[in-house]
């Protein structure tokens, strides 16, 4: 496996909510031009610009703008760096967070999007499945629990 693949399953994909992931997966779909490659946020997050609307925003402020709601420049950018830190806590590998930005901003984008979007679904798929089987087994449980009663 990639290492980009490992990294993004697990490590960034497990800290990220539903909502996050569908708004990735619909972003990439669709090619959105608020995310971009090679940089975290635009304007660059400098004192004047902390509260100024995040206009473009690569994956990890994209995911924070449109999963979280998250509006200023202030706000997706630490959501950057500490979703960038959990990731890497996470595998043990500080460098690890890096390298998965390295191939997310250096891979054209057509692949990446290609690429990226596969994880996306399989993430969503993943999750969905452990829904199903936890709901499962709670039915299971109340209906044992009450023929035993």
């Amino acid at each position: 496996m990639e290492p980009w693949r490992y990294i993004f399953r697990r490590g960034f994909a497990p800290l990220l909510s539903n909502s996050a992931l569908n708004a990735l997966q619909d972003g990439l779909k669709q090619d959105d031009p608020a995310l971009v490659q090679g940089c975290v946020v635009f304007p660059k997050p400098m004192p004047g610009f902390w509260e100024l609307p995040a206009a473009a925003v690569g994956l990890l402020a994209y995911v924070g703008r449109e999963g979280e709601g998250l509006f200023s420049v202030f706000e997706v950018s630490e959501f950057h760096e500490r979703l960038k830190e959990a990731a890497a806590q996470k595998l043990g590998q500080m460098e690890a967070a890096t390298l998965f930005l390295d191939w997310f901003d250096k891979t054209p984008r057509d692949i990446m999007r290609k690429n990226l979007l596969q994880e996306t679904h399989l993430e969503l798929r993943k999750r969905k499945t452990a829904s199903r089987i936890r709901e499962k087994q709670s039915l299971s449980q109340r209906i044992t629990s009450s023929t035993n009663q």
